[in-house]
Order: structure tokens, then C-alpha cells, then sequence
């Protein structure tokens, strides 16, 4: 890979499906979104919550098409199928910058078990954090917790590995679940060997048991701790630490991380911040 620095980006950029009203409605934000990831110009940019279907909400649009027709020079990496994982939290990569080498996603089927592309599902099933309860499974069905890409710069014999999480937002158990699952495919998969960035909505506080069991693998936050937090309700109001994140492997040097606040017209992009790193892939 190239030794320019490679930009990343996460950014929850709430779903139309629902809270469609007030400032948070998607005919308002979209513009000031539009101009949010125009300035900051991502090489690799991770989303989560993207609607891929308009719900029969009056002047609601597909948010994965028109990412796909406002941003040109950002391809889908991972996400390219409207209604089946992962579509929901796809990973958008600067097309004449980086491919895609392969790709895959994980989630929960209707019976609570774990389903996934790129991988063997058998691999990870047969543990106790790869089933859930069925009522749980309905709410979570077709949206996947986890998406990753193998990217590789089209100049360079080199890769790196990206994960996009989008981890439960209401139980901790459950949450720990999907990290674990996660950890376990990187693991699988060999994704430790290389240049890996894990980065998302864990809906997590750095200090929690998901971000904890993710930088015992040996990642590293790209922000420290004592920033202010990422969810904001859409009103710009942080009442809790950081759960928006970017942890980075050893095989990448940190250049740069921040949250961009940025709002226009007292309208924000979304009711979560979102977070960039710049980062230089180290000399093997």
C-alpha cells in the first residue's frame, strides 16, 4: 500500500425509517451531510443505519442510492444489495484509490443463529454467544452487527482489512455477544496478520467489555479518552462518553483523529457525531 496517509471515516447517519420529523428529518439534514463528507473527502468512509428503502414515508429516499448518485468517486465496498445484509451499514471506499478484494457481513437469522457472508457460519456457531432468543432475532433480522472489506491499494501489493459494527443499542449482554463473534472472525479469517481498522456504532464507552475485548487484540484507539461524546440526540447535547469509534491495528500509524461537530443552521447531520482518523500504513 501507498505511504499516504488514508483517511477513514464513521458515521451513523440515522435511518429515515423512523424520528423522520423536526430537525432530524432527512429532506433537512441531507444537505448539511452532503457538505459534511464533501469537506472532509474520506478515502474509506464506514456508515451505519443507511436506509436502502423509502417506507412509504411521503418525500423519503433510498439514503443507499443517493449516497450512490451524490457521491461518485466513493464506491460501495461492502453494502450493495438493498434489503439484505449488509446494506445497512455499508463501507464506501475512493474508487480510484482502493478495490475490493473480498468481503462479508454477520447477523442473525429469524431462529436467533448466526448467518453470515465471507465466512463459514459453522466456524462460529456452537458457542454460546452465537444464538440469541427468537424475539430478539425478529428485531434484529436483516440488519447486520458487523460488515468488513480486504481493500488493496490498486498501485501497491499491499491490503488492509476494514470492519463497520453497528453493535445493540439497548442490551449490554447482547452487545458483548456481537463483539465476541466479531473478534472470533477476525481470528478466523487471519485478519490479525494484516493492516486491520475496526470502526462504527458500538454503543459502547471506551472502558466497556466490546471496545476492552477489542483492544486486548492489540488495537488502539485513534482518540483519547477524555473527548467529548458522539451522541448528541440531534440538538448538539452530549450527555455520555464517546460510542462512535475508530480502533486501528499496530501495522497502521495514527496521523490524526477528531470529531466533526459540524451543523449548519442549527441542523446537524445526524444525531451522532461523526469521527475521522488519518493513519500511514507502517514500512514492512
Amino acid at each position: 500500500m501507498s505511504t499516504d496517509v488514508l483517511k477513514f471515516g464513521t458515521f451513523n447517519i440515522r435511518t429515515t425509517a423512523v424520528g423522520n420529523t423536526g430537525r432530524l428529518r432527512w429532506n433537512r439534514r441531507r444537505e448539511v451531510i452532503e457538505s459534511l463528507i464533501q469537506r472532509q473527502d474520506p478515502d474509506i468512509l464506514a456508515l451505519q443505519e443507511v436506509t436502502n428503502r423509502t417506507h412509504g414515508i411521503p418525500n423519503d429516499v433510498d439514503q443507499l442510492q443517493w449516497l450512490a448518485d451524490t457521491f461518485p468517486r466513493l464506491e460501495a465496498a461492502v453494502g450493495t444489495v438493498a434489503d439484505e445484509p449488509p446494506a445497512d451499514n455499508p463501507i464506501l471506499i475512493r474508487g480510484e484509490r482502493l478495490e475490493t478484494l473480498s468481503r462479508g457481513f454477520l447477523a442473525f437469522d429469524e431462529e436467533g443463529l448466526v448467518i453470515a457472508g465471507g465466512i463459514d457460519p459453522r466456524l462460529l456457531r456452537g458457542r454460546p454467544h452465537s444464538r440469541i432468543r427468537r424475539h430478539q432475532a425478529a428485531r434484529h433480522l436483516s440488519k447486520s452487527f458487523a460488515a468488513w472489506g480486504v481493500l488493496q491499494d490498486k498501485e501497491e501489493d499491499e491490503q488492509l482489512v476494514v470492519y463497520n459494527v453497528h453493535l445493540d443499542a439497548r442490551n449490554p449482554k447482547f452487545r458483548r455477544r456481537q463483539a465476541q463473534l466479531i473478534i472470533d472472525t477476525i481470528r478466523q479469517l487471519g485478519h490479525l496478520d494484516m493492516p486491520l481498522v475496526v470502526l462504527g456504532d458500538f454503543n459502547s464507552f471506551r472502558g466497556s467489555p466490546p471496545v476492552r475485548a477489542l483492544t486486548e487484540l492489540g488495537l488502539e484507539p485513534v482518540i483519547e479518552a477524555n473527548r467529548r461524546g458522539t451522541f448528541h440526540f440531534g440538538y448538539g447535547v452530549t450527555l455520555w462518553p464517546r460510542i462512535d469509534h475508530i480502533l486501528v491495528s499496530e501495522q497502521l500509524e495514527i496521523r490524526d483523529g477528531y470529531i466533526e461537530r459540524h451543523k449548519h443552521e442549527g441542523v446537524y447531520p445526524s444525531d451522532h457525531y461523526p469521527v475521522f482518523a488519518e493513519v500511514e500504513p507502517l514500512a514492512s
